[in-house]
């Protein structure tokens, strides 16, 4: 997949994205106008994981089994949430927030 047509790079690690009650291990990648997830390994599903930033309402921390502090939710506009697990997600919250504000400028 190509992932140029969300802009250039601007922060990716590892992350763990809960898809039908299962966390799915990849890279997630922060671009210019979307969150992209990528999965690794072998699952029976092979997805590409893509939110646009204009459709994220909000983005809040999430602790996993209710005292991990390692998680991100991230709603959309059309009422959506999604869990994703992330090392340094105060890092990764205030990248997407910055990001989103950028975009919201332009």
């Amino acid at each position: 997949m190509d992932l140029t047509q969300y802009g250039k790079p601007l922060h990716r690690g590892s992350a763990n994205v809960w898809k039908r009650g299962e966390p799915v291990r990849g890279k997630l990648y922060l671009l210019e106008q979307a969150l992209i997830h990528q999965q690794e390994g072998h699952h029976l599903r092979s997805d590409t994981f893509i939110i646009e930033l204009k459709d994220v309402e909000s983005v809040s921390f999430k602790n996993f089994l209710g005292f991990i502090p390692n998680g991100l939710l991230i709603k959309t506009m059309d009422g959506e949430a999604h869990s994703l697990v992330v090392n340094r997600r105060k890092n990764w919250k205030e990248k997407i927030d910055t990001q989103r504000q950028t975009l919201k400028q332009l």
